[in-house]
């Protein structure tokens, strides 16, 4: 999908710019409702109010570039078992306390 800030009119809007083959996409174009449209996308029952949308997105992110994606290993879970981009690094963490302040001053050089 683009990054323009224009929003989908209708379900065939959309669809256009899902890069599915045309069987795919004559197959998805029977859909009544986008919540319809993303149960279809995600194969699997939704889990709540939103869970359609959030279901396909996996399927989403994979249909035109997953082996690209996966061999760039920006494809990851998240903390609830979603697939999600990875779009920050990994975290490093370091330490937060301050090292003791040492009088000798040849200690101190000596560091």
């Amino acid at each position: 999908m683009s990054n323009s800030s224009e929003r989908p009119e209708s379900l065939g809007e959309y669809l256009a710019h899902l890069p599915l083959s045309d069987e795919q996409r004559a197959e998805l174009a029977t859909c009544t409702s986008f919540s319809e449209l993303h149960r279809r996308l995600s194969a699997q029952p939704p889990s709540g109010e939103n869970g359609a949308v959030q279901g396909s997105v996996g399927s989403r992110l994979t249909l035109d570039s997953a082996a690209e994606m996966q061999e760039a290993e920006m494809l990851a879970l998240d903390a609830s078992g979603r697939v999600c981009l990875k779009a920050t690094p990994p975290i490093r963490r370091t330490r937060v306390i301050p090292e003791p302040w040492r009088t000798n001053i040849l200690i101190r050089a000596w560091r």
